[in-house]
């Protein structure tokens, strides 16, 4: 079945969310439903010396005010994390980010909650505060001692911080040869440094967690997450029960954009329902959503050998990731960060060092690209400053160099049907048909830029799929998917239908309750689509087999040739049905489960199998910007990617759409900022500043490149994010002739630089 054939526009479930009619998780609180409030730090690094918390309990509907130690009466293990178990469900007695959790009060009513959290009052003693990436790096003293890894993922096995620097939680090494071999003979060597500044998801529905302890000693907890399945192992394994006990349900999410992945704010409801003994929920403002993670700050370092036709002989980078007070996510994004860093490009020698640190900013996360976005800006703009100081144009430098389909990667991972070469130049045929448009006015200057990355994705991790065959033929599919606003449902039905051979009416998908769907790791890292891709084609098979074993009992004639598919015979499944179970039939399940193949890297960091898919994106940006002011509008604005077989092309083309719009917005306007004292200064929409409908770009467009022989779909949601910051910085380049090194690219800094650059 293609898009074109599709009866159900694939639209609907976008159209059901623009005019209301999707409930999402606040539109089905149970009744009865108590809520919590925290109380929250007002330093950013500090030992609590005591919490008054007596004013606040006496107020009336007040049901309880916890503290860590409170917390820890219902709990086995009051600590999480993805990499390490380093963070608290609330503060432990150290507070390590301004606005950390150090109390929480229950009430009968949210407003009564949030009135009595201010009457809390606590006392610390200050400790010193570490905010910058490079003061994180030197810091001698560690933020955290003794932390235990988690344990969960394959591809942090081994994980612990460096003994000769505690405070660096993670490093990853990739190297094929001697940079400085090759450097000494090189006719050039350029090198670098660039930043990028924290960033928030900002979702519209902000996050919220709902406990409901049961009187068999279960819990139901419904909650926004990318990761049921993940959410419920924390749970238990933090409470002493068993999976079975836990029971986690989702509605489809106001958006996740990888904010809503991992455990968030289930731990501390579910211990506060657990001590109360009745249903707790949590609601956070946009102002709160902001002391949950960010986009990690970065600051890159790269130097590269060059011949005198601009071929790169050698890379070299440093990369500090700035984790914040907990590292989260970070030790997978430390490594995988640091795989892609020498770019799309082939490069005989790389040396590649990834750290990750900890700050007292509030904790980094794996904001929409898991990292890949603050890598791509630093070698994109690297090479387009190293092909303007060479001569070339940016399209020559990059012919010159990039990779083609089935390299091998410098992790010594081929590159399998990726490739850049073929996405670069569709990019290129694209932007000929699209001449630069330069303004009237001569303050107004004009100018083009573009970028081309790649990026492994998120796993190893393993999807589930069960499809039950109804007695009609019809299919009922159950799986872990999360229906985020990206169209995975009508992607899932899409594939099934192909798999069975049935209209989308005939498909049902059934998600968002652990207790009815199996384990699925999560939906994030652009891992999804493929995943369940694979996990269906498994499924359809044992149901394929089981309907030969239902034929087998059939006279010789009815009976299913090994060379015929079940499904294409017309009305043979309901005969296979009815002859196995009678008259009526009855229903057949399979099930089908995908885990991709992994070997760990070596001591440098190669491995013939680091990832299942390795993606491609390119993007072009055309720019105004105004020499008087420093402002930077986006005119258009072209993503094209690699994404194997498109399941949906227009919902892929919406997907690319939507990435590079709100990546255009954290390159150019977006940035958590602090004061000295680590002091969060702009919490909310109000002070954070995201793009409206004015400053998105007048012209969007996205495409992919077809391969018809490719029959495998691959991610999506994260490549349109890849290029864009280096793409903005080559075009505000193209059009003033300044270089941009810091994300994000503010008016004033661009002002500052074309008065340095012209004198003025």
């Amino acid at each position: 079945m293609t898009a074109q054939q599709l009866r159900r526009d694939w639209t609907s479930h976008a159209w059901e969310r623009a005019i209301g009619n999707i409930r999402y998780t606040d539109d089905d609180v149970p009744r009865g439903m108590t809520y919590a409030a925290l109380v929250r730090a007002r330093i950013a690094h500090g030992q609590i010396t005591s919490v008054e918390r007596e004013l606040a309990r006496d107020v009336p509907g007040v049901l309880g005010v916890f503290t860590f130690e409170d917390l820890m009466t219902v709990a086995r293990d009051g600590y999480h994390g993805t990499g390490y178990r380093d963070q608290p469900m609330i503060s432990d007695g150290v507070v390590r980010h301004f606005g950390e959790p150090v109390a929480v009060v229950v009430a009968t009513d949210q407003r009564i909650a949030e009135y009595a959290a201010g009457l809390v009052d606590v006392d610390y003693a200050p400790l010193p505060v570490v905010l910058g990436d490079r003061e994180a790096l030197a810091n001698p003293e560690a933020l955290h001692r003794d932390v235990v890894p988690s344990a969960d993922f394959v591809d942090l096995k081994g994980l612990k911080p460096l003994a000769e620097n505690p405070n660096i939680y993670v490093r990853s090494i990739l190297r094929t040869g001697d940079f400085d071999a090759v450097a000494k003979s090189a006719a050039h060597v350029f090198e670098h440094s660039f930043s990028t500044a924290s960033a928030s998801a900002a979702p519209l529905e902000t996050v919220s967690s709902y406990a409901i302890p049961n009187r068999d000693g279960s819990v139901e907890m419904l909650t926004q997450t990318q990761m049921p399945s993940y959410v419920r192992v924390q749970l238990a394994r933090m409470f002493g029960m068993s999976e079975s006990r836990i029971r986690v349900r989702h509605a489809p999410l106001g958006g996740g954009f990888g904010f809503k992945i991992y455990a968030r704010t289930e731990p501390i409801v579910m211990a506060c329902a657990l001590l109360v003994g009745c249903p707790v929920g949590i609601k956070f403002s946009m102002e709160e959503q902001f002391y949950l993670p960010h986009r990690r700050g970065t600051t890159t370092t790269i130097s590269s050998a060059v011949d005198e036709d601009g071929k790169i002989l050698a890379r070299r980078c440093f990369i500090i990731w700035n984790g914040g007070a907990y590292a989260d996510v970070g030790p997978r994004m430390v490594k995988k960060g640091g795989n892609v860093a020498a770019g799309p490009y082939e490069i005989p020698v790389v040396d590649i060092e990834s750290v990750g640190v900890y700050s007292n900013r509030v904790p980094g996360g794996a904001i929409r690209g898991f990292g890949i976005p603050q890598i791509v800006w630093a070698y994109e703009t690297h090479g387009d400053i190293i092909a303007d100081s060479l001569g070339l144009d940016p399209i020559t430098f990059r012919r010159r160099n990039l990779m083609r389909r089935n390299a091998v990667h410098h992790t010594g991972t081929p590159l399998g049907p990726c490739d850049p070469s073929m996405v670069f130049e569709r990019m290129v045929e694209e932007l000929q048909s699209r001449p630069l448009v330069v303004p009237e006015d001569p303050e107004l200057k004009a100018g083009r830029g573009l970028a081309i990355a790649l990026k492994a994705v998120m796993g190893p991790t393993t999807s589930t799929v069960k499809i039950t065959l109804n007695p009609d033929a019809s299919a009922t599919v159950h799986c872990g998917t999360v229906e985020m606003g990206q169209g995975s449902t009508i992607a899932i039905e899409q594939m099934v239908a192909d798999e069975l051979n049935l209209s989308l009416e005939e498909v049902k998908v059934v998600s968002g309750d652990t207790d009815s769907v199996p384990w699925d790791m999560g939906t994030a890292g652009s891992r999804s689509t493929n995943h369940m891709h694979k996990a269906i084609g498994q499924a359809a098979d044992d149901l394929r087999t089981q309907l030969r074993s239902l034929s087998a009992a059939m006279d010789t004639e009815s009976q299913i040739p090994d060379d015929v598919d079940p499904f294409k015979v017309t009305g043979g499944v309901i005969e296979y049905l009815r002859a196995g179970f009678g008259p009526m039939g009855a229903t057949l399940t399979g099930v089908g489960a995908f885990t991709p193949d992994y070997i760990p890297p070596d001591i440098n960091g190669q491995s013939e199998r680091i990832t299942e898919f390795w993606m491609c994106a390119a993007t072009a940006v055309d720019v105004v910007v105004d020499s008087l002011t420093g402002v930077v509008r986006i005119d258009q604005m072209l993503t094209i990617s690699d994404v194997g077989k498109a399941i949906n092309p227009e919902s892929v083309r919406t997907q690319l759409s939507g990435a590079s719009i709100m990546m255009a917005s954290i390159s150019l306007s977006e940035e958590i900022r602090y004061d000295d004292d680590g002091q969060l200064l702009n919490p909310g929409l109000a002070l954070y500043r995201i793009f409206g409908f004015e400053d998105s770009p007048k012209t969007v467009y996205a495409d992919m490149v077809r391969d018809e022989g490719d029959e495998v779909p691959r991610g999506v949601g994260e490549s349109g994010t890849f290029g864009v910051a280096p793409a903005i910085a080559s075009a505000i380049h193209d059009a003033v002739g300044v270089w941009m090194t810091d994300l994000p690219i503010k008016p004033e800094n661009v002002l500052k630089a074309i008065e340095e650059a012209t004198g003025d």
